[in-house]
């Protein structure tokens, strides 16, 4: 689900999944090449509501993109799990590298396409960042 920045994804507060720590962010599910299928994942030590997820995407002969949308994030639940669709078209199909950031709210990604590298800041201003390659 895609987040809108005026309404944080749950209504009633929730604590930090996992309790007190580092914050954590990983993949749990990451299609196989050529799935359209949705990826999943889980973000740790951090309360849900304060936080989101930017999602990156790189497609060989093409470069790195954001996902779902240029301006989207993408909400984490209670349980700190997230999920999001990756291919919006073209061949996002066929990205061979995936990288999410655990991002404040506050904090709004940049949009990113056709690029050779991400953006510094993305690291600068994230928690974690988990990445996959297949």
């Amino acid at each position: 689900a895609l987040a809108d920045r005026a309404q944080p994804p749950d209504t009633a507060p929730c604590g930090a999944p996992g309790g007190p720590g580092t914050p954590v962010l990983s993949f749990t599910y990451v299609p196989p090449l050529g799935s359209w299928d949705v990826m999943k994942g889980q973000a740790s030590h951090v309360v849900p509501a304060s936080y989101a997820i930017a999602l990156y995407i790189h497609v060989p002969n093409y470069g790195w993109v954001k996902k779902p949308h240029f301006d989207g994030i993408i909400d984490i639940a209670c349980d700190g799990s997230w999920s999001s669709e990756y291919v919006t078209g073209g061949n996002d199909a066929m990205a061979d590298r995936l990288t999410a950031y655990l991002i404040p709210r506050t904090y709004g990604p940049p949009p990113v396409d056709k690029a050779s590298d991400l953006p510094a800041e993305l690291d600068m201003n994230s928690k974690a960042k988990a990445t996959f390659t297949r």
